[in-house]
This record gives structure tokens, sequence and C-alpha cells, in this order.
């Protein structure tokens, strides 16, 4: 299950909202070039204080410092840069580190990387991260060993830090969002519709990054939800829908992609429980995982029930 993409959410700033890192979600913009990205953060009111700023061609990554862009990367073009020993967690007593957590990310993702004076620790405790098994822990703390090795804790089992992936918890409101807008247009929509499969894709996969980042949220929007039962790629069936298999129906608990440890080998599970007693007995287990390859699992149908939330009153 891919997440979305955090430059296609709205964040829905009231108008005229002070430029604030500390009381929103920091987003993330993606520009052409330096000299467009600074054009943009004077004009353009939807860039925020504290948001990302990503220009691949360039290879420059930063953020908007209150009017001004600053690049946290070694390249900068027209960027400007932060002066002195200090680095980013020292600037405006540490209110920039999450857009300093978010920027290495996205540096990562364009083939460079941040600053080492501006690169805070990838995780710390409390993160919800998404291990190399694939399942979703919390972070219950963190340690260099002495080669250099960053290592995380999660309650059991410890993983490579550069292996696992932080999940953005503060977009929570976002997918919450999308998840009611879709789910309207799920409802709404005759299945005929070109755009009724995208929208219950979209919300699938919104009601995947509620489960992932804030369980009881995604579990307070399926408590009234109606059901529709459609065939989908088994990658794309989300946590909360409910597998026919086996002759049984199978809730999925969890869902996601895992690899080796060398990561060359990608294989999609489901961790299922039957719903009720007789599908629990059909199959002679409590929760148990479903899996498959990557690439025949993307090619794979099954039939699921996926619940479609209610509008609030």
């Amino acid at each position: 299950m891919n997440d979305i993409a955090s430059h296609d959410i709205e964040q829905g700033a009231a108008p005229g909202a002070p430029k604030d890192a500390t009381n929103a979600g920091v987003r993330v913009h993606y520009f052409e070039s330096t000299a467009d990205a600074y054009d943009q953060t004077q004009c353009d009111s939807d860039i925020r204080d504290g948001d990302v700023l990503v220009i691949a061609a360039e290879k420059v990554v930063g953020f908007l410092n209150e009017a001004w862009p600053v690049a946290l990367t070694a390249e900068h073009g027209e960027f400007h840069t932060l002066i002195g020993p200090a680095g980013v967690a020292e600037l405006d007593e540490g209110r920039y580190v999450e857009s300093a957590r978010i920027a290495a990310e996205e540096a990562r993702e364009i083939g460079t990387a941040t600053k080492p004076e501006h690169t805070p620790p990838p995780f710390t405790a409390g993160d919800r991260i998404r291990c190399t098994d694939g399942r979703v822990r919390t972070v219950t703390a963190v340690a260099v060993t002495r080669d250099g090795t960053v290592w995380v804790s999660t309650g059991g089992p410890r993983w490579k830090a550069e292996r696992c992936r932080r999940l953005r918890a503060d977009r929570a409101e976002d997918m919450r969002r999308i998840v009611l807008g879709t789910a309207r247009q799920v409802r709404e929509l005759p299945q005929s519709d070109t755009r009724w499969p995208i929208a219950l894709d979209t919300m699938g996969r919104a009601l995947q990054h509620l489960a992932d980042v804030a369980p009881a949220l995604a579990r307070e929007l399926l408590s009234a939800a109606q059901v529709v039962t459609v065939e989908i790629r088994r990658t794309d069936i989300a946590t909360g829908d409910i597998i026919h298999a086996f002759g049984a129906r199978l809730a999925v608990v969890d869902t996601g992609v895992e690899t080796d440890v060398d990561g060359s080998v990608h294989r999609w599970f489901a961790d299922v429980q039957g719903v009720t007693e007789a599908d629990c007995a059909a199959t002679y287990r409590g929760t148990w995982s479903l899996g498959l390859a990557l690439d025949l699992a993307s090619q794979d149908l099954v039939t699921v029930e996926r619940a479609v939330p209610a509008q609030p009153h």
C-alpha cells in the first residue's frame, strides 16, 4: 500500500492565517529551479513558514525560514544558507526540527543529503515507523553503535534506521478530510463512473495512512460505515478491508510490503483474522499472514469488502 504523496494534500489553512511551522503540519513543495522556488515563496501564500522546498534538478532541499528560503544541502542555488556553526536544531529554539527531518527524507529521495549539522536524528521515541518487515511500530528508543550504525528499538526487535521509514502523524487530519471527501464520491457516484474506482482507491490509501499513524481515528471513521464489495488488486488492500478467501471472510489487521535483509526481495503481506468464529474455524487459526511475491500480488485480483465512512453530522 503506497502512501499518498504529501504534496497532493491540502492543509486547509484559514485565509490570512499566520505562517507558523509550530501550529500546522509541514508541507512539501516541488519546483523546477531554485529561482522559481524563491519567487514563489514571495508571492504564494500557500507556501508557509517551515514548509519544505525540493528542487531535484539542482540537488537542493531546504525550507522557508519566515520569508526566506534557506538550503540545508551543500548545493543551494538561489537560496540563502544558514550562517554559523549551530545547526537547524538551534534555530529559533528548535522550531524547525520537523522541517529539517522531512527535508532530510526528501534529500535522500533525490539522491543527495542535508548537511550533517542540519540533519536531526532520523527517529525519536514515539515516532510511528514502517519497519523492514512492512509492519508499523512505535519507536521506544534510538541507539548508535561504535561503527556509526543507528538502530531503532520498538519494544521488541531492533531495526536499522536506514531501512525504516517514518510516518507523518501530522497529516492525520489531512487524511481524514480525504477519506470523507472520497467516501462521499463512492456513495454518490455510480460504479460505472470512471471516477468511482479512483475515489475508492484514494479512500483506501488514506484509510491505510490513518490506520498506521492514528488507529483510533481510523476506527472512529469505520464505526459508522456502509460496505461495498469490490474486486481489487491484492496490493491495493487496506487495513480494515475484509478479504474473501479460503471459504471465509478475513479481516485485514495490517498490510504492506516486507523486504529481506539486503532489500532485494519484496513480498506483499496481509495479517488477517476471521471475522466470526466460523471464519476462524474455517482456517484453523486466529491471526495469521497471507503473503505473495510483490510482482505477482500486483496482478492478482481478490474480492474484498471495504467500509465507506459516513459523513459526520
